[in-house]
């Protein structure tokens, strides 16, 4: 008995095995005829497309031109340019390769900066060329005008020039070192009022603010800025005071077949010089870290030479400057760039044990060019 059961159960599995193997077979037979003979089924993933738009990093370059162009973004400007916001050789100095400025005071306020493109000396009007809007409306380096005419805050862009200058670019009295361009950030489509307010050691504050009109039924769009910046020295007594009036239009015409920009500023700048050391004295920093001018004034020649009210620069500077664009034709396009600038003012700095003299920039000039 107990054999027949043994062979009854063999059987079965036999069965089920002869089963299982058949229909694997049918299976296996199915796969071939459908797919060709060495390749296996795989699954086509769905197209992915990402879209998104490129950011641009803080410095641009300009291809299509044949010199050596660097620009600047308005991000790039808020982001390098210092707490001051008035001087845009702190944005270049802080990222531009082959750009090195010194500056005395922390906050980019003081207007003395030393500047280097390419290991050339850019320290006067003759080696850089400074523009704003393409148009030479202030001295460069080393005089009222510079750095700090304009704020930064209604600066678009910053371009720097290095190398061979490009016969449309590096207007003034020379560009040996290279030749910098500010473009302003012109009034905007839509209204808006920006206010900042800043405050730091050594009694540092600035106050910014801006009004935009936006776009007017009469196609016109405006806007006007105030700023003030003070901070007192950090060696020494005396102090650093700055105020700044900016307004700009911007009026199309005729189908933008006339284009009318027009801007006008005014800079009042007041500045106690710092106390040059001598290289001695550089070498024992911690022992000069106090060394200025002196605080009062004593009525002896002997003394009053370093009399801190005797070394001090103050400027009253006034500019005002456009665009007219017009397109007669298709294709061609004229522009037009008037402008106008005044300034009057000194700079007084001792030279040895004298009273100081003036340098760089006394009396009033006026210009006007197209």
């Amino acid at each position: 008995m107990a054999g027949f059961r043994t062979s009854v159960t063999v059987v079965a599995l036999v069965v089920v095995l002869g089963l299982v193997t058949g229909a694997f077979a049918q299976e296996q037979s199915a796969q071939d005829q459908q797919e060709p003979s060495g390749k296996k089924s795989a699954y086509t993933l769905p197209d992915v497309e990402v879209s998104g738009e490129k950011q641009p990093g803080p410095i641009q370059e300009q291809r299509d031109e044949p010199a050596s162009i660097s620009v600047l973004s308005k991000k790039s400007i808020e982001t390098l340019g210092g707490p001051a916001q008035t001087d845009p050789y702190a944005a270049l100095n802080a990222i531009m390769p082959s750009f090195y400025s010194e500056n005395i005071d922390p906050y980019g306020l003081v207007n003395d900066s030393s500047v280097r493109i390419r290991g050339v000396s850019a320290f006067n009007f003759g080696s850089l060329s400074q523009t704003i809007n393409g148009v030479p409306i202030g001295v460069t380096t080393g005089n009222g005008n510079s750095g700090n005419f304009v704020d930064m805050e209604n600066i678009n862009t910053v371009s720097l020039l290095r190398g061979p200058i490009p016969a449309d670019h590096g207007f003034g009295f020379g560009d040996a070192g290279g030749a910098i361009n500010l473009e302003v950030l012109a009034p905007k489509y839509h209204p808006g009022a920006t206010f900042v307010q800043k405050f730091g050691s050594f009694n540092f504050n600035r106050t910014y603010a801006r009004l935009d009109s936006g776009l007017l039924p009469t196609n016109t769009r405006i806007f006007g800025s105030i700023s003030h910046s003070y901070a007192d020295k950090w060696r020494g007594v005396g102090d650093t005071d700055r105020m700044n009036y900016m307004a700009g239009l911007a009026q199309n015409m005729l189908d933008d077949r006339l284009n009318v920009e027009v801007y006008g500023v005014y800079n009042r700048y007041n500045q106690d010089e710092y106390r040059p050391l001598t290289y001695m004295q550089s070498t024992f920093k911690s022992f000069y870290r106090g060394y200025d001018f002196n605080k009062n004034f004593y009525g002896s020649p002997s003394a009053d030479y370093a009399y801190y009210g005797y070394n001090h620069q103050y400027f009253d500077q006034w500019g005002v400057f456009g665009k007219i664009e017009a397109k007669p034709w298709q294709g061609g396009t004229i522009t037009f760039r008037p402008y106008y600038a005044g300034g009057q003012g000194a700079s007084l700095l001792l030279v040895g044990q004298q009273r100081p003299v003036e340098r760089r920039h006394h009396g009033r000039t006026n210009v006007f060019r197209a």
